[in-house]
């Protein structure tokens, strides 16, 4: 607006902000009485359905990630670790 009608920044803004204000209340009385058919219901239920079996696999890819991968190998190793020293730990105490 201020270098193709050369207005002052103030009157530019002003005028962006009314044409922003009219958009906004076209959009409002578009949207004020709608009601959804019955396909879009449906339509929005397999929609819900695919969004959670998308965040199902992305949660178990996750954990099939971090339990192959290199600190899933590393947390297991340490683990049986820990096992083995508690197991032999117990018998070395009961042998004395």
């Amino acid at each position: 607006m201020m270098s193709v009608l050369y207005l002052p920044a103030w009157l530019a803004a002003l005028i962006v902000l009314f044409f922003d204000g009219i958009v906004a209340v076209f959009f409002i009385f578009l949207a004020r009485n709608k009601k959804a058919s019955e396909a879009e219901v449906m339509v929005l239920k397999q929609r819900d359905n695919a969004w959670d079996g998308f965040k199902e696999s992305l949660a178990f890819t996750a954990f099939l990630g971090a339990t192959a991968g290199p600190l899933g190998r590393f947390l297991l190793k340490s683990i049986m670790n820990l096992v083995i020293k508690k197991i032999s730990g117990k018998h070395k105490k009961n042998k004395n």
